[in-house]
C-alpha cells in the first residue's frame, strides 16, 4: 500500500467508533471492529475474519513447486469449488443489524480478502482504543475485509449502546449441495420418481422427470427482439445492434439449427435443481464466459397434486433429432431458514 493510497484511504473517513466483538467458530473467527461514517454520510460496520485453513491454502499455493503447469480443470470439477474457499461464519446477507434496542436495515455487503488496503482505518480505530485482540497477530494480508452498509444518511455517529450484544438478523437463502447422480433421458418422454441423496446433508429425496423437449433458443430469442420492436421503448438502430450483439455472441455456444434440452420436473421439498449434459461436465469451459441464463416456463405450474411443476435448461445445445440424452442431476439448492447471529 502506498502513502497516497493511505492518503486517500483517511481521506474518506468522516468518523469512526470503535466496537471490538467477536465470534469464534472452531478455527473461525469473525471480529467486529467498528463502525465507520464516511464523508457521504453513509453508516457502514466493518469486521475482520480470519480462516487459517484458507490462509494455508494460499501459501501453498504460493510455493513455487506448486506452479508448475496443470492441466485446466473440467466444468464438475470448477462447479464443486463454486462455494468459497474462505469460510465464513456469517454467510448470507443480514436483513437487519442491531445494536442492542436500534436496529438498521442493511442495504449492501461485501468481503474482499487481504485487509492490507484498509491500514488507514485500523490506524484510526486504534488511536480510539480498539482491541484487535483475536486477529491482532494476523498478518493483515491474510485477513477478509468485510463491510455493512446500513440504511440511512447521518452527519454524526449515531449513539449506541456499545455494551449491548449487536444481532444479525440473515434473511433466508439457499445452498447447492451437490448430488451427481447419471440419469437418462427420453425426448419427449418423462420418468417414475427417482431417489437421490443429498451428498451434504445425507438426506434422501425424489424427483421426477414429467417431460424432457427440445427448445430452439434462437427462435426464442427473435420473439423476444420482436416484441422490443413492437414496444417501441428504444430505438430500433439500438435494438438492431443488442441483436446483432447477441448473434455474434450466442453463435460460439449455439450454432443455428441446434436445440437446448428443456427437462420439467416435480421435486419431493419443491427445491431447485441443476441438470447438466454428462459430457459436458466433463469438458473444460471453452471460454471464460458465464453459461447463459433462460427463463421459460412450464406448460402447466403444477401437478395434479398441487406440486410446484420447475424447468431447467441444460447448458449445452444438441442436434435437433435427439432422442436419448445423458445427463446428470449435478445439485440440489438447499433452503436455508431465517436465523438470529449474535456477536456478545
Amino acid at each position: 500500500m502506498t502513502l497516497s493510497q493511505l492518503r486517500q484511504n483517511l481521506s474518506e473517513i468522516h468518523q469512526t467508533l470503535p466496537l471490538g466483538r467477536t465470534l469464534e467458530q472452531e478455527e473461525l473467527i469473525c471480529h467486529l471492529a467498528g463502525l465507520v461514517l464516511d464523508r457521504e454520510g453513509i453508516l457502514h460496520l466493518v469486521a475482520l475474519e480470519d480462516d487459517p485453513a484458507y490462509s494455508f491454502w494460499l501459501e501453498e499455493q504460493q510455493d513455487p513447486e506448486n506452479q508448475q503447469p496443470k492441466p485446466p480443470l473440467t466444468r464438475r470439477q470448477l462447479l464443486r469449488q463454486e462455494d468459497p474457499l474462505f469460510r465464513r461464519i456469517l454467510e448470507g446477507f443480514p436483513q437487519n443489524i442491531s445494536f442492542g434496542d436500534r436496529s438498521f436495515r442493511c442495504c449492501q455487503w461485501g468481503s474482499e480478502y487481504g485487509a492490507e488496503q484498509q491500514a488507514g482505518l485500523f490506524c484510526r480505530l486504534l488511536d480510539q482504543g480498539w482491541d484487535p485482540a483475536p486477529v491482532e497477530h494476523r498478518s493483515l494480508d491474510n485477513l477478509l475485509f468485510s463491510r455493512w452498509t446500513l440504511e440511512g444518511h447521518y452527519d454524526r455517529m449515531p449513539e449506541l449502546d456499545l455494551q449491548a450484544p449487536v444481532s444479525f438478523a440473515m434473511q433466508p437463502d439457499r445452498r447447492r449441495h451437490p448430488v451427481e447422480l447419471p440419469l437418462e433421458l427420453t425426448v419427449g418422454q418423462g420418468t417414475g420418481k427417482i431417489a437421490f441423496t443429498d451428498q451434504t446433508t445425507g438426506e434422501t429425496f425424489w424427483m421426477q422427470v414429467l417431460q424432457v423437449r427440445l427448445e430452439d433458443m434462437w427462435a426464442q430469442m427473435e420473439q423476444v427482439f420482436a416484441e422490443h420492436r413492437r414496444r417501441g421503448q428504444l430505438p430500433p438502430e439500438q435494438i438492431d445492434q443488442m441483436q446483432a450483439q447477441f448473434e455474434q455472441d450466442f453463435a460460439r455456444k449455439c450454432p443455428r439449427g441446434m436445440r437446448y434440452p428443456v427437462v420439467e420436473y416435480q421435486c419431493q421439498d419443491d427445491c431447485q435443481l441443476d441438470f447438466y449434459l454428462s459430457r459436458y461436465l466433463e469438458q473444460p469451459p471453452q471460454d471464460s464466459g458465464s453459461d447463459m441464463g433462460f427463463l421459460l416456463r412450464p406448460e402447466q405450474d403444477q401437478t395434479p397434486e398441487g406440486r410446484k411443476i420447475q424447468v431447467a435448461v441444460l447448458q449445452q445445445p444438441v442436434e435437433p433429432g435427439t432422442r436419448i440424452i445423458q445427463a446428470e442431476l449435478f445439485g440440489r439448492y438447499a433452503p436455508v431458514e431465517g436465523h438470529i447471529i449474535t456477536v456478545g
